[in-house]
């Protein structure tokens, strides 16, 4: 594209031929325009970031989405010999000097689009000018005014299948349950860069449908590029982690039993709550970044994360197989999240939930979230409990067990004795 504007603003002309003023100082403008417009079309593409330790360019992929808008599609870090490679083919002859090569000439421009450093910074009122944010915006544009509850009527029956099975598959007919993880998913839309602290463990079985509305809110909601769906734990919270940077939510489909990996369960409680992280990839330092990722967890094990006493960071709910297998139920359910008015409805509805007083760490309680616990008791503290409950150990009824000097002690005595005869008197 950019060659055929050069041949168009600048075509070649015959060197031979003598240009008058007028014509030369026509040229000099329009190669002018030609290097205005250049350095246009490759900020769109790219920026170079100069605040670390090393240089990078950044080279934005587009694509179209449903109304056919260009929206950036994915975000490639370069380093400067990669950029230059990746530019090589593209040269102008109406460049200066003897490289002809656009990569170059746009790369000492004091034009170019530059950088300090590159974040992802879903809030708006927190960006820096001066910074890259790889945030580039949620599903739908943020909701101008709250529905009426009214209109928020209007909107679930306008979805009434994905209302139900929020309501009675995913919360089993609890109504504290429900209020909890919509006013959960309301936050994840209202408020993208602020961690909830709170993660969300459904267990069900096989063919509920317990991850059917959390791969809606992820894709269709908040936006593929902000949702990753995960099957392996180790892959997010292992040494190299690049996998989960820049997210708004991750979900860990299937969990394993792995409660008792203490090691592993403090990395996620940090996951869950902190909100920043150390970001490592394969051949890259480690870098401090800001972390507002919020997690869901699907299982259908029985001991999937560890739950201490008075814990606070995991909702452990179970979900309804009532309609696990139902093929008539899912058809119509899956056609029902196909319609683009399903998306805008739930957006629309999740934005005008009122979450001004609403405190995350209020959890329902539930009969698996407790029994949790019980599993999550290290073995040691489970004997001593045993021992006081069955009266073995007792502060009243403990008799100190004699120690090694004594039971010698006792022994030589009792061998004293055996010694002794006595001869019976005549």
């Amino acid at each position: 594209m950019i060659r055929e504007c050069e041949r168009y603003l600048v075509p070649r002309s015959d060197e031979t031929k003598k240009l008058s003023k007028e014509e030369a100082a026509e040229r000099k403008k329009r190669k002018n325009d030609m290097h205005d417009l250049l350095i246009k079309v490759m900020n769109a593409y790219f920026a170079v970031v100069i605040g670390g330790n090393k240089t990078v360019y950044t080279e934005i992929v587009f694509c179209r989405d449903k109304d056919g808008k260009l929206q950036r599609e994915e975000v490639i870090e370069r380093p400067g010999h990669n950029f230059i490679e990746r530019c090589r083919n593209i040269q102008l002859d109406c460049l200066p000097g003897k490289s002809k090569e656009a990569a170059k000439f746009w790369e000492s421009n004091s034009k170019r689009r530059e950088y300090d450093r590159i974040v992802f910074e879903p809030d708006p009122m927190k960006t820096n000018p001066r910074h890259f944010n790889l945030f580039c915006g949620l599903e739908f544009e943020p909701l101008q005014h709250k529905l009426k509850l009214s209109e928020m009527a209007e909107c679930e029956q306008q979805m009434p299948m994905l209302m139900w099975h929020i309501r009675y598959i995913l919360s089993d007919g609890c109504n504290e349950r429900f209020t909890f993880n919509i006013k959960w998913m309301a936050h994840a839309v209202q408020r993208p860069g602020r961690k909830i602290g709170v993660a969300l463990v459904f267990r069900g079985p096989q063919g509920c449908g317990k991850s059917t509305p959390i791969d809606f809110l992820g894709n269709q909601i908040l936006g593929y590029k902000n949702y990753l769906y995960c099957n392996e734990i180790e892959k997010v919270i292992g040494q190299f982690n690049a996998l989960s940077a820049n997210r708004l939510l991750i979900a860990f489909d299937e969990a394993g039993n792995w409660g008792g990996a203490y090691k592993l369960n403090d990395r996620m409680k940090s996951l869950i709550t902190q909100p920043d992280t150390c970001l490592e990839k394969k051949g890259i330092d480690a870098i401090k970044t800001r972390d507002v990722s919020n997690i869901i967890f699907t299982t259908n094990n029985s001991w999937p994360v560890k739950r201490e006493a008075g814990d606070r960071r995991y909702s452990c709910q179970e979900c309804s197989g009532a309609m696990a297998g139902n093929k008539e139920y899912f058809a119509a359910f899956l056609q029902e999240l196909d319609k683009p008015q399903t998306a805008a409805n739930f957006h629309r509805y999740l934005s005008s939930i009122d979450i001004s007083d609403w405190n995350p760490e209020m959890i329902p309680s539930t009969i698996w979230g407790e029994t949790l616990k019980d599993h999550s008791i290290p073995p040691y503290i489970k004997m001593v409990q045993a021992l006081l409950e069955n009266g073995c150990f007792h502060p009243q009824s403990h008799v100190r067990a004699p120690d090694k000097k004594e039971k010698e002690k006792e022994k030589e005595n009792e061998q004293g004795k055996e010694d002794i005869h006595l001869e019976p008197s005549t």
